[in-house]
């Protein structure tokens, strides 16, 4: 028989490569995991900890304002050019985090709120890192639905619509974003020293009616 498939509506996640991601792993050994309160650390039992996740890295180190011009610089242009919110104009980032991953650490599958782009530059790799994104009709619907489980053996066509995660590897330098509904996480890790910035963006203007402030 002929047969077509359309991938409709795809789930954009869009890498970029960060210019001097060198200058801020050092910044982060040298000074912030050195001599950080431990107030602005939260560390988890999971062997991951997380540094101003409660507020916002880049106003507590004013040095590293270089950084956040270049992710806000790299998330608009994603945002507004790739993705096609032209409208929205120039995205600012809401908070900032790092996150340092000892090796068995695990980071939760989850979400993020209160914004619409979200990312991680990562800074500190081997080639074990990745980090995994679940596919959205396996995490949260909108309605209840009857659901049955795929085969996990690879299709015999070549298409990918069962999976119900995609692992992506990642190397130090490289900064994804993607839509913050979008549910990740990572299991078991094997990269010493896992070293990651995360943070959330949103538009100045939205649906051109609303102004963020």
């Amino acid at each position: 028989m002929q047969w077509q498939s359309l991938s409709l509506f795809a789930t954009p996640v869009i890498k970029i490569q960060i210019p001097g991601y060198l200058q801020a792993r050092d910044f982060f050994f040298e000074r912030i995991n050195q001599q950080v309160d431990a107030a602005k650390v939260r560390k988890e039992h999971n062997h991951i900890t997380h540094y101003f996740s409660e507020s916002n890295v880049f106003k507590a180190f004013p040095e590293l304002a270089w950084l956040s011009d270049e992710l806000e610089k790299a998330g608009t242009f994603a945002y507004c050019e790739l993705l096609n919110y032209r409208k929205s104009r120039d995205l600012k980032l809401t908070n900032a985090w790092f996150n340092l991953c000892d090796v068995g650490g695990v980071q939760n599958r989850h979400s993020h709120a209160n914004c619409r782009l979200s990312g991680t530059l990562y800074l500190n790799t081997d080639d074990n890192t990745r980090i995994r994104f679940m596919h959205p009709l396996s995490t949260s619907s909108m309605h209840t639905e009857i659901y049955d489980q795929p085969s996990e053996d690879d299709n015999p066509y070549g298409l990918g619509f069962h999976f119900p995660f995609v692992d992506v590897a990642v190397q130090a330098g490289d900064c994804l974003f993607w839509p913050s509904q979008l549910h990740h996480g990572y299991d078991t890790n094997k990269t010493p020293n896992r070293l990651s910035l995360s943070f959330n963006l949103m538009p100045q203007h939205m649906n051109t009616i609303y102004q963020i402030v």
